[in-house]
């Protein structure tokens, strides 16, 4: 936005608030001031005042932005992108605002983020990390199948379900770095993506960085089915686990009849 200017005779007042930089014009020699100094400045009037250029790192939200996966599945990503203005001049001789070059750059980063998106599929972005299951009431079923069961039988099954719980825990810490290492891909991709484009449209701006802030489904359908799918498989290690204890059940029952 142009700074508020005042006339004093042949002289116009304006001021330059602080984090911008000044712009005027020399209409009669036709060139380009830059006043770095915060505060009121006075000028001849033949001098044109432009709209003052933000020198601090500018944050651009994205909201919400829906896309598609590889595998065909609705989502929307939030984020944040941080860039500053790199070249004052180049942006004060561009036919817009900073508005106007705030929403292209905003406008570059959507398009390139849901490029790069859409070549993941959902498991890859939002993958469904394992919840430890019921084995207490696994175990009491377990129980009710038998009369009794043996002390070493019930040892076989606790051993069981602890390497189970371990192996779920190896699962999700492998899910959880190869999603930071997806994620810093997505977002250095951007950035590089970003900055290219950036320079080859002549923004003068430097792309500082951009974060993901998540992902999201948005058919609750298929938030529905995922849940089910957990549910399923929970359900079936739970069968394996009974299984399991019966098998070791009987062993033990059959080395105490041979004792």
């Amino acid at each position: 936005h142009l700074p508020f200017i005042q006339d004093f005779g042949p002289y116009q007042v304006f001021t330059v608030s602080a984090g911008t930089c000044g712009v005027i014009w020399d209409t009669s020699m036709g060139t380009l001031k830059l006043i770095k100094e915060s505060g009121w400045h006075k000028y001849p009037k033949e001098f044109k005042v432009g709209e003052s250029i933000p020198i601090l790192v500018q944050a651009s939200f994205i909201k919400r932005m829906q896309f598609k996966t590889k595998d065909g599945i609705a989502m929307e990503i939030d984020g944040t992108l941080a860039w500053r203005v790199d070249d004052i001049p180049l942006v004060a001789q561009q036919t817009g605002t900073v508005d106007d070059l705030r929403s292209a750059i905003l406008f570059r980063a959507k398009a390139e983020l849901s490029r790069l998106c859409k070549g993941f599929t959902r498991e890859e972005l939002l993958p469904m990390i394992n919840k430890r299951e019921d084995s207490t009431e696994a175990k009491k079923n377990t129980d009710s199948s038998s009369d009794a069961v043996d002390i070493d039988a019930d040892d076989a099954e606790e051993e069981e379900e602890e390497e189970g719980e371990e192996e779920r825990k190896q699962q999700d810490q492998t899910r959880t770095s190869n999603l930071d290492k997806l994620y810093a891909y997505i977002q250095d991709t951007c950035i590089e993506k970003l900055q290219t484009a950036s320079n080859d449209a002549d923004y003068g701006v430097k792309i500082i960085s951009f974060s993901i802030a998540g992902f999201r489904l948005l058919d609750s359908s298929i938030i529905k089915d995922l849940a089910e799918i957990a549910k399923s498989r929970l359900k079936a290690r739970a069968i394996k686990i009974q299984g399991e204890a019966k098998i070791a059940e009987a062993e033990s029952k059959r080395l105490i009849r041979f004792k």
